[in-house]
């Protein structure tokens, strides 16, 4: 089978919905010869910061001299985004037809999921590649999350607030028990939030070495598309905008201290150098300057919450802009409208073309209820991104992966831009 069609295959895997637990991937797991018992790992949880997070931790260790395999999820553009070693030497589609073709029968008789499926594709993949370390993101909780079968030397848990609530639970104490199940006795695990504090020894039966301090670092200047921090009385710069990735990069930093007390060799410079380099496409990206147009992915309270204070932050949008919005329906979408609210943007309502989106007139009916300057109706991305760039206001375009990968490719379709490093033209 070709690639597309293999892709196809292992999103029809959905069918079989979430399914936590651990019995599944372990089968297919042993199957492969156990390939993620090969490799030291480092496991992140979070609500949100945790992609970022993997991102700096992945450069700083790229830099440092290690092979290293990268696992996070969604992808924006292409599947093959979820998996690569370094920062974008991406997994080959060859590969991926490979594990399909020899693995399918197996997938489909044991009931295994798409995430599950891809989990263990990344640690064969990574098992394979001979790398001296992998970054995997969590994708969802921690407990029974596939990559949680995982071993690692070090975990780290992000943030927390409330989202996927149906599966994790209702309180911030219930997610917390959920994401701290990823520790492991006698290793290391950092966090850095202090609901943390009275609940996580109660959260996990693993005793684990807790670090509570992440570094500390000072915001020094912050742009568009670029901040400063100061660490020490270093002066260190980072493309990973946001008043919240000051505390990614802060956490990244712990995790790298407690990586070089176990004797791995990482340089002051390397993790300068590993920070500067660190991207991650989605993220309070700038994609053109004129008009200028930010992308963002984020889909949760907490998230619109934070992208707020990063836009009153920022000096080139402390003005109105123009918000381009489509939402999944399984999301907190009055919250995030009303986190999100500035009382001064237009926001342009939008469906994204997957099943799982939220109309744009709900969208529009909810926002209606704020304080936003203008609200407006569009069946599609692509209308939206075409009426922004005719209306020439900076524009925010936000909401979920679905929506960012709908807006690149209007951009492209419309007016030719491409983002580096990101693969066009491709499932």
């Amino acid at each position: 089978m070709k690639y597309t069609e293999n892709v196809n295959w292992l999103f029809s895997l959905q069918r079989f919905g979430i399914k936590p637990g651990l019995v599944r991937i372990n089968r297919l797991l042993k199957r492969l010869g156990h390939p993620e018992r090969k490799f030291p790992s480092i496991l992140v949880a979070g609500t949100n910061g945790k992609g970022s997070t993997c991102a700096i931790i992945n450069s700083i260790l790229t830099e440092a001299g290690y092979k290293t395999g990268l696992y996070t999820s969604p992808h924006i553009l292409s599947f093959r985004e979820r998996i690569r070693l370094g920062r974008y030497d991406y997994i080959s589609s060859d590969y991926v037809n490979d594990f399909i073709n020899y693995n399918k029968s197996f997938i489909e008789s044991n009931g295994i999921t798409f995430f599950e499926a891809t989990t263990a594709m990344a640690f064969d993949y990574f098992a394979r590649s001979n790398i001296d370390i992998a970054v995997v993101e969590v994708g969802m909780g921690g407990r029974w999350d596939a990559t949680n079968i995982i071993r690692p030397i070090l975990s780290i848990i992000t943030s927390i607030s409330l989202d996927h609530t149906e599966y994790l639970g209702k309180t911030l104490k219930a997610i917390t028990k959920e994401k701290s199940c990823i520790s492991r006795n006698n290793k290391p695990l950092i966090y850095c939030e202090k609901i943390f504090h009275k609940n996580i020894l109660l959260a996990t039966s693993a005793t684990p070495k807790i670090s509570s301090k992440t570094t500390p670092l000072e915001l020094k200047k912050i742009g568009v598309e670029n901040m400063q921090l100061k660490w020490g009385n270093e002066l260190v710069n980072s493309k990973l905008v946001g008043i919240h990735q000051v505390d990614n990069v802060g956490v990244a930093i712990t995790a790298v201290n407690e990586l070089k007390n176990m004797s791995w060799t990482i340089t002051k410079d390397s993790v300068v150098n590993g920070i500067v380099r660190a991207e991650w496409p989605g993220r309070f990206q700038v994609v053109m300057k004129k008009p200028l147009t930010i992308l963002d992915v984020a889909h949760n309270p907490d998230g619109a919450r934070r992208l707020r204070e990063t836009l009153v932050h920022v000096h080139e949008t402390k003005d109105s802009l123009t918000i381009i919005c489509g939402i999944m329906a399984d999301k907190d979408y009055k919250s995030f409208l009303r986190e999100l609210d500035r009382g001064q943007d237009v926001l342009f309502a939008v469906s994204p073309k997957i099943e799982r989106s939220l109309r744009h007139k709900e969208i529009a009916d909810c926002a209606r209820r704020y304080n936003y300057t203008g609200v407006y109706e569009y069946e599609s991305v692509v209308e939206a991104v075409e009426a922004a760039l005719l209306d020439g206001r900076p524009m925010l375009i936000v909401g979920s992966h679905h929506t960012v990968e709908e807006a690149l490719l209007a951009l492209d379709f419309l007016l030719g831009i491409r983002l580096p490093n990101m693969i066009y033209g491709e499932m």
